[in-house]
């Protein structure tokens, strides 16, 4: 279960998260009537590797279930389900890193990477500071 820390400190994993920009998608399983709603939240996460910093921007995941004919889920009901039972034990699926000098991002289209790369860029040399639109640090543990 997520915790609210009041600041980030790079021994441990801390993230934060838009709780805002949620992505869904929605399975039905007609055999018990029961519906899945999957979600990804993007987030952004610093970690020290080999005494090196760098920050990651990806998404965190979760599901919440229902049966058939209840109400879709909302982005609160998202974000409480996500606070009550994300354990963070696979942390998030990355999809850009930068260290200050290297730029990794392998599925990017490349009219896109240079945008992605200033943004990140300036989460890292903002560091610690939360990023602009997102809530955190939440420590996974």
């Amino acid at each position: 279960m997520p915790t609210k820390s009041p600041k980030h400190t790079s021994s441990n994993h801390f993230y934060a998260i838009d709780f805002d920009q949620v992505e869904t998608s929605t399975r039905y399983f007609q055999e018990n009537s029961r519906v899945c709603t999957s979600y990804e939240l993007p987030a952004v996460w610093f970690k020290e590797k080999k005494g090196d910093l760098f920050v990651a921007y990806g998404s965190l995941s979760g599901s919440i279930w229902s049966k058939e004919g209840d109400a879709a889920p909302t982005k609160e009901d998202i974000r409480n389900d996500f606070i009550e039972k994300f354990d963070g034990r696979y942390g998030g699926k990355a999809e850009a890193k930068w260290d200050g000098t290297y730029f990794w991002s392998p599925e990017t289209p490349w009219d896109e990477t240079v945008q992605l790369q200033k943004l990140l860029h300036s989460y890292y040399e903002q560091f610690p500071k939360i990023p602009d639109g997102f809530d955190g640090w939440w420590s996974l543990k």
